[in-house]
């Protein structure tokens, strides 16, 4: 059993790095031999979304309205791209103005979105629905709660605010906007608004469909985005910005998406051993083992050298992956390893969404947990379509 999960390991991180390649060439000889294999099977993957794509647009596949404006935040890649975390600021956006939310998710990979979300939304007025049918979660919810009267819900539109207002929780329980968590591929629910989440970092890697690449649609699905975010925008250089954004305008044949740009700001870290909070400033000067199984593992390294540490060895598994025993022992040993080589501190960090998958595991071992919230930024006109969509 423990070869077989190494060598599914093995052909993970394989394949990723192939999705990641741009110039295949460059891959070891045994990756470029899957490539035609992983190309046969991304041309059946693409063919099958182009194909229910095609259904919903023609009517044959009908997508459900729903009784409150939706908002969508999705992706045209795998992982890393901020989707959670901008559903998580939509909902606080919504809640400030005084419009309770729903925020929709379906709870991939052992619910760990689900679960971040939860314990922070714990005792605010968001409504959180979990499950794979997401039609039947909102209309639950809407069914309990009541809807939000669309005179009101006008009303408050003027009220929506990107500038972090003190909360003032909404006094009523009326439900007056669905936000779908990686909603871009759920098309059984309209939308009103459709935010598309492009990581800085990785962008579209080889450019190819999902197992040879990362892309989860064409990359002409970005047509169907009113708001484009170019996510974890403070860790590259303004000049990779500006690229970026040319290359996403190649790929819009004429439609004119609000452009706007976001990162995760870091809060604090968090002590599970000793159940207290900490400065961000505790890794200044350390050398650092990041253990993770996040989408953009190197979004999170390269955070951590921003926030002062002198080295950075990463320890990366699997987006969602569950953490278990062995995998901290390699942590330990990485850990030791490193003392003995360099009069630094060393320290382990993960991330919230790593630590809130198992606490009781982390919280037995000297581990910090990085705390991060989106901040969008140059974000005006993307507050105005938000205001602008829920005054109709």
């Amino acid at each position: 059993m423990v070869i077989a999960a190494r060598e599914k390991k093995r052909l993970r991180d394989a394949v990723v790095r192939i999705a990641a390649a741009s110039d295949a060439r460059s891959l070891p000889l045994l990756e470029r031999c899957i490539s035609p294999l992983l190309r046969v099977s991304s041309s059946v993957y693409a063919a099958v979304v182009r194909a229910r794509r095609m259904l919903y647009d023609a009517g044959i596949f009908r997508a459900t309205r729903l009784p409150v404006p939706v908002v969508s935040v999705g992706n045209v890649t795998w992982g890393g791209n901020g989707k959670t975390p901008m559903a998580e600021f939509l909902a606080w956006c919504f809640v400030y103005a005084g419009i309770n939310p729903i925020v929709l998710t379906r709870g991939y990979g052992g619910g760990d979105e689900a679960r971040m979300l939860a314990k922070h939304f714990q005792g605010s007025p968001v409504r959180l629905g979990v499950g794979a049918d997401r039609v039947k979660s909102a209309l639950s919810i809407l069914e309990q709660c009541g809807k939000l009267d669309t005179a009101r819900r006008r009303s408050l539109a003027k009220l929506i605010d990107f500038g972090g207002n003190p909360p003032a929780w909404p006094r009523n329980s009326e439900i007056g906007v669905a936000i779908l968590d990686d909603g871009m591929q759920h098309l059984r629910i309209a939308r009103d608004v459709e935010i598309v989440m492009v990581n800085a970092v990785t962008l579209f890697g080889n450019e190819r469909m999902i197992p040879w690449g990362p892309l989860r649609e064409p990359l002409d699905s970005l047509r169907r985005a009113q708001v484009i975010v170019v996510h974890h925008a403070n860790l590259v250089s303004t000049e990779r910005l500006g690229a970026i954004v040319s290359i996403l305008e190649g790929h819009l044949d004429g439609s004119k998406p609000v452009f706007a740009f976001s990162e995760m700001a870091p809060q604090q870290f968090f002590c599970p051993s000793q159940d207290r909070s900490l400065a961000l400033s505790s890794v200044e000067g350390a050398v650092v083992v990041c253990i993770s199984g996040v989408g953009c593992p190197d979004s999170m390294s390269l955070c951590l050298v921003q926030l002062g540490a002198s080295e950075v060895h990463r320890l990366d598994y699997n987006d969602h992956h569950i953490f278990e025993a062995e995998d901290m022992v390699a942590m330990e040993d990485k850990i030791l390893e490193l003392k003995k080589s360099t009069r630094e501190v060393v320290v382990a960090v993960t991330s919230e969404k790593d630590y809130l998958r198992h606490p009781q595991l982390w919280k037995r071992h000297e581990v910090l947990v990085l705390c991060s919230a989106l901040k969008v930024i140059n974000s005006r006109d993307f507050m105005d379509l938000l205001a602008n969509t829920m005054a109709k």
